[in-house]
């Protein structure tokens, strides 16, 4: 998750190229633990930064299911 979000970094508007490779890695953390919640946070931001609203809204909801009290 951590080498996911430094591809993404903090320029805005992030390369679309960079929002994949990042996307791909918290596809890969989620795959090794569905139950970790910082890897559906980290992807919905990604989606959010590529306009992906539903996909972003569906990532932090299973963050909030999984995590109840993660602010």
């Amino acid at each position: 998750v951590q080498t996911g979000n430094q591809r993404m970094g903090n320029q805005f508007p992030t390369p679309p190229a960079d929002m994949a490779a990042a996307i791909a890695l918290f596809n890969a953390a989620i795959e090794i633990d569905p139950l970790f919640p910082p890897a559906y946070q980290a992807r919905g931001n990604a989606r959010l930064r590529l306009g992906q609203w539903d996909q972003a809204a569906a990532d932090f909801s299973a963050a909030i299911e999984l995590d109840w009290y993660d602010d």
